[in-house]
C-alpha cells in the first residue's frame, strides 16, 4: 500500500488499477448497515438531497466512522 503513488506515473495500460484494502464479510456489512444508517439519519433531518453528498466509510484506531462530503457540480 505504500507504492501506491507509484501507480500515478505507471505507463497507460497501468493507470486504471485500483487497489483497496481487503475486507471480511462481516467487516463489509457492516460498513452497508454504517452507511444505510447515516443515509437514513440525513434524510430525517436535513431538507437537501442524499444524492448531494457521497457518503464514506473511514476507519479510526478499530472504529468505523462515516464521514458525509458535498459532491461537487460539474
Amino acid at each position: 500500500m505504500s507504492n501506491l503513488r507509484k501507480l500515478k506515473q505507471a505507463y497507460a495500460r497501468f493507470r486504471g488499477i485500483s487497489v483497496s484494502h481487503d475486507l471480511t464479510p462481516r467487516q463489509r456489512s457492516e460498513m452497508k448497515m454504517l452507511l444505510a444508517a447515516a443515509k437514513k439519519q440525513h434524510e430525517e433531518t436535513s431538507n437537501e438531497s442524499v444524492e448531494s453528498f457521497h457518503f464514506l466509510v473511514v476507519w479510526q484506531e478499530t472504529k468505523p466512522q462515516v464521514i458525509k462530503i458535498r459532491r461537487t457540480v460539474k
